[in-house]
């Protein structure tokens, strides 16, 4: 049980820590040592919350930008009065490849962000994200698809 709480302590401090400091390589570092899986070219931004307690359930990979005030979630626990209706649970996050989550967007567990999607501000992401769609609302719903060139996107599909 006491190395229990130290691993729940540290990660506490070291989000806590995350969220405030002004540059991202360092917010990046901080993640890594809790857990979470980041890859080369990513940024993160100030305010950004990766599971409490599951961050090692979480992967960003190469090239995303998480803009900032962003949740990402991989646990759900209902209260005992809430039992009956949604079931406590556990599932990964994976951002995709050059994703970007603009800012105060939630991401709920067990989803996955496609590779060079966008999620625009405030959304709340429920399902899988296809790649090179841009997503939005609550939930987040599929608004655009990309128009793609050589694998970059250069526009909106009309």
């Amino acid at each position: 049980m006491p190395r229990f709480l130290y691993r729940r302590y540290m990660d506490f401090l070291l989000q806590q820590i995350s969220r405030a400091v002004p540059y991202s390589g360092i917010r990046i570092k901080l993640h890594r040592w809790r857990g979470v899986k980041i890859g080369k070219g990513v940024h993160i931004g100030p305010m950004v919350t990766i599971d409490d307690v599951y961050p090692n359930f979480v992967v960003i990979e190469d090239g995303v930008s998480l803009a900032g005030q962003n949740y990402i979630l991989t646990h759900n626990k209902p209260l005992e009065y809430h039992k009956h209706l949604s079931e406590a649970f556990l599932a990964p996050v994976i951002i995709k490849k050059n994703a970007w989550i603009a800012i105060g967007a939630t991401v709920l567990p067990g989803v996955t962000v496609g590779e060079g999607a966008i999620v625009a501000s405030g959304s709340v992401v429920t399902k899988d994200v296809p790649a090179n769609t841009m997503v939005g609302g609550v939930p987040a719903k599929v608004i655009r698809e990309f128009e793609m060139k050589d694998g970059i996107p250069v526009g909106f599909k009309k």
